[in-house]
């Protein structure tokens, strides 16, 4: 799913749907999305709470519906932080376990081409980015929740995750055994260029595992 042809991109016209908890989501039927969804202890609690407080006050004084420009700017002011903190390497790195990231992988895996279109993907060190159109009657929620629920009874099971989840644990006095952040990171792919973008920067992630 790398070509125009094959994504369906964000309509200005068509109806959006939106919903807020930590962060703002916008669905629309037929589109693309590229998430990402991060390990529980990737971001201290103290780092997310503060990055909340900015975005509430840059939403309050840029209410919806938003054009192109400012959801732009929304990106560049917050996402494109968040990735970049992600990627220096933060929290247990659980997922740089090679069969921990070959779980994530069959995760992502099971059911493309049936649930959903999966374009390109990356398992990093504790995050992971994903490129996905989902199908007709199936919401991207739903698909987010069966990855993180399948993917995290799996890596329970996983002794050197667990070792590696308690060191990192005990060392920080944080005491969230939670596999995933509940909440996932997730926009609607604007057009080919941005397409683009996104997939050069998914390939630009390194192989993390051990």
């Amino acid at each position: 799913m790398s070509t125009e042809e094959s994504t369906a991109f964000f309509n200005p016209y068509a109806e959006v749907r939106t919903s807020k908890a930590n962060l703002p989501h916008w669905r629309q039927d037929n589109v693309t999305y590229f998430v990402t969804f991060r390990l529980a202890d990737a971001v201290p609690r103290k780092k997310w709470e503060q990055w909340k407080v900015e975005l509430d006050a840059w939403t309050r004084r840029h209410p919806e519906p938003w054009d192109d420009k400012t959801w732009t700017e929304c990106h560049a002011l917050f996402s494109v932080r968040v990735q970049e903190y992600l990627d220096s390497r933060q929290g247990s790195c659980m997922l740089a376990i090679r069969q921990v990231g070959t779980i994530v992988d069959e995760a992502l895996l099971y059911f493309a081409n049936t649930r959903y279109e999966l374009g390109a993907y990356v398992v990093a060190a504790n995050h992971v980015h994903a490129v996905v159109l989902p199908h007709e009657g199936w919401e991207l929620s739903d698909i987010l929740h069966s990855w993180k629920s399948f993917s995290a009874k799996a890596i329970n099971s996983v002794e050197a995750a667990s070792r590696r989840l308690n060191r990192f644990r005990n060392s920080r006095s944080s005491g969230t055994s939670t596999v995933w952040q509940k909440e996932s990171y997730d926009h609607i792919i604007r057009n080919a260029r941005s397409l683009y973008r996104i997939e050069q920067y998914i390939k630009r992630h390194p192989d993390y595992r051990d």
